[in-house]
């Protein structure tokens, strides 16, 4: 769970259809908490949701069972070799759009990535994953630059 401002992240790693997991946005609007979005892993058993990191305008979501085969149509894989990911939204005007999905290099098994997702303040923001293996510190402010420079390439 993280919260935001008037905003509260809920992760149900086992959530939806075929525990795929999912993420539950609520906002503060009127006096009430009310459902703004729920996002969901195209992949069964994935850990989507097990850690929540955000920020005014990025989301950090750990996937740490994500397999090793990504299926963007839908179609479901079994995440046999659980290497993990971490997924990058952007806050839009209409809501959370996923923006990156970060891996390990070489994509190790059993690496588990997004274990833990956090968000550290020392003199510059870092954004600090976990993995069943290993911890890595990012720059906040590079590693969206990186997002951004990957995102308008693609267009």
């Amino acid at each position: 769970m993280a919260v935001h401002k008037d905003t509260i992240f809920v992760g149900n790693p086992f959530g939806g259809k075929l525990n795929r997991g999912q993420l539950y946005i609520y906002t503060n609007r009127d006096g009430g908490w009310k459902q703004t979005q729920k996002l969901q892993s195209y992949q069964q058993t994935s850990g989507f949701g097990s850690s929540i990191a955000v920020t005014d305008h990025y989301l950090f979501i750990g996937n740490p069972n994500d397999g090793e085969e990504d299926s963007p149509d839908g179609k479901i894989k079994s995440p046999t070799w659980r290497t993990g990911a971490v997924l990058v939204y952007q806050s839009t005007p209409s809501g959370w759009v996923l923006k990156a999905k970060l891996v390990v290099t070489g994509r190790p098994r059993l690496e588990e990535l997004g274990l833990n997702v956090l968000l550290k303040q020392d003199q510059d923001l870092h954004v600090v994953m976990k993995s069943h293996k290993r911890v890595f510190h990012i720059d906040y402010a590079e590693l969206i630059a990186r997002i951004e420079q990957a995102g308008a390439k693609a267009h």
